[in-house]
């Protein structure tokens, strides 16, 4: 009985996250698509492959619940494997829009860089770098009053040349990429950064 009840738990937490990842990203999507930007870029092949999996998960979650109030099986062993099939399809889209946002969805206003549910303001970027070693450009920008962030976006991607071709929106010139430990060093006031001359005034 307690096994039964783990599963139909189980079952139900994945149907739970399959609709809240769906409902989120359809919504980010249409509050997107309904603003007006001076610029827009949409990855539609990312976008497809994003919903395909969604898409592929929803049979997935109805053959769990069939199998357990339904069919019935004598082991437990089938209902655990779609559950689990469920958890990683719908686990795999989240981690991909976490870690991947920027690659997804861009719009640029007079005010923002907006990606799905995420924005950075232009007034906060500090500066745009293009780093040829990693192939990439970066924009650091601050969050709040004093956090410091960067965004980085592949320049061999769709979104990374979206953003290079309309980097003059953000009221930004790319520069080449200087480690932090360069900066530091290029900030330090000279009087600092070089010793100073001590010199011996013998008396008579």
């Amino acid at each position: 009985m307690d096994a039964q009840k783990g599963t139909i738990i189980a079952i139900a937490m994945a149907a739970f996250l399959f609709v809240a990842v769906s409902l989120s990203v359809i919504g980010y999507l249409i509050s997107f698509t309904k603003r007006e930007f001076k610029e827009r870029f949409v990855n539609k092949k990312i976008l497809i492959i994003l919903f395909t999996v969604l898409g592929i998960n929803l049979p997935v979650v109805i053959v769990g619940f069939l199998l357990e109030f339904v069919i019935k099986p004598s082991s437990n062993a089938p209902v655990i494997a779609v559950i689990v099939i469920a958890f990683v399809l719908t686990v795999a889209v989240g981690v991909y829009i976490f870690l991947f946002l920027q690659t997804i969805a861009i719009g640029i206003d007079e005010k923002e860089i907006a990606f799905l549910g995420e924005r950075i303001l232009i007034r906060k970027i500090n500066r745009v770098e293009r780093n040829d070693k990693t192939n990439q450009l970066i924009i650091h920008y601050t969050e709040g009053s004093r956090s410091k962030k960067k965004t980085r976006f592949s320049l061999a991607s769709q979104a990374g040349q979206f953003m290079v071709n309309n980097v003059n929106l953000l009221n930004q010139e790319i520069m080449m990429f200087v480690p932090d430990s360069e900066q530091a060093a290029a900030s330090k006031p000279a009087d600092e950064s070089t010793p100073k001359e001590v010199k011996e005034i013998k008396k008579d």
